[in-house]
């Protein structure tokens, strides 16, 4: 009879189970890791609150995770039993979890001992975020806008500032804002106080807007606020995912005179973004006592859930199997 793990499958919006599962065995690609943490994203709450269109119910779900190879198939090269690795695969709230391609062992780089678990965990969103700034062509000096201050925008606070651009940090809720400054954010707006495009706008030279506005929100407001916040020439990068359906109203004159530019980035496309990001990890780029706020054990990750669901004032969670 094969072993048993413990495993939180989702089968429908709101809906999840903690079950007793098989572990899987790895094939001639796979690698199977025993989970060492796991941490919450806002994809994960999605998914929890609303499904996910590329997800067929019943799930596993998760996919920040560092772990230790327990069994590999003799195929996979790069990697040995043993290693503590950082990955992102579905499935992440159990016990175990296993790799499977199109994930790579370029996409699974080791995890020094020396590095956190909570850090290295970080590395799939970061590496969105790598992904994000490396389309937005930030030049030094370079004025910028984050609206949204959860975990995403955090991160694009932390990166845009590390790219050199002098950042400005826009959410509703000051716990999040004096996070931003803690992360880099030069200037912060509170969009529950006034108009945000305005008090953007006051915070640039001459008035005249930023260089670039980047909306990890996902709300059709935040979208079209973050147009309004750009100079001439100026450049939008939308990141936040709304609701499927959603539709939002620009103002064609302003795109046509002011020869708005706009972009969707949505994930990582390239390894090469995974392991950048977690290169800026190791070298000490997210402080994982800012961006994991909480931990929790894995039994209590439906708790964890709710939590977040009612609106969670911290960073992320970090679920733990032991």
């Amino acid at each position: 009879m094969k072993e048993k793990m413990n495993a939180w499958r989702i089968y429908a919006p709101g809906e999840l189970a903690y079950e007793q599962l098989e572990i899987p065995e790895p094939g001639p690609s796979e690698a199977l890791l025993k989970v060492e943490v796991a941490t919450t994203c806002g994809t994960d709450l999605k998914i929890y609150k609303r499904g996910h269109a590329r997800l067929e119910f019943p799930a596993l779900f998760g996919h920040e995770v560092v772990g230790r190879v327990v069994a590999k198939g003799e195929g996979l090269k790069g990697v040995e039993v043993g290693d503590r690795v950082v990955t992102a695969t579905l499935g992440a709230f159990a016990e175990y979890v296993l790799v499977s391609p199109p994930m790579s062992v370029d996409e699974m780089p080791r995890v020094p001992e020396g590095i956190p678990s909570e850090a290295a965990a970080l590395t799939e969103p970061f590496a969105c975020v790598y992904h994000g700034i490396s389309e937005s062509d930030i030049k030094l000096g370079d004025q910028v806008a984050v609206l949204g201050c959860g975990p995403i925008g955090l991160m694009f606070v932390r990166l845009a500032k590390m790219s050199g651009a002098y950042v400005i940090a826009a959410d509703m809720l000051p716990e999040r804002l004096e996070t931003a400054l803690k992360v880099g954010a030069d200037q912060i707006v509170n969009s529950a106080e006034g108009d945000p495009i305005q008090a953007v706008r006051d915070l640039t030279d001459d008035q005249a807007g930023v260089d670039l506005a980047i909306e990890a929100v996902g709300l059709p407001r935040a979208w079209e606020q973050a147009l309004y916040m750009i100079r001439r020439g100026g450049l939008v990068t939308f990141f936040g995912g709304c609701e499927k359906g959603t539709t939002i109203t620009l103002d064609t004159e302003f795109i046509h005179y002011e020869e708005a530019r706009m972009q969707g980035i949505f994930n990582y496309h390239h390894p090469e973004h995974f392991h950048e990001a977690f290169k800026l990890i190791r070298r000490g780029a997210l402080d994982p006592e800012i961006f994991v706020t909480d931990h929790a054990p894995l039994e209590d990750t439906e708790k964890v859930f709710k939590m977040l669901a009612q609106g969670y004032n911290g960073v992320k969670v970090a679920i733990h199997p032991d």
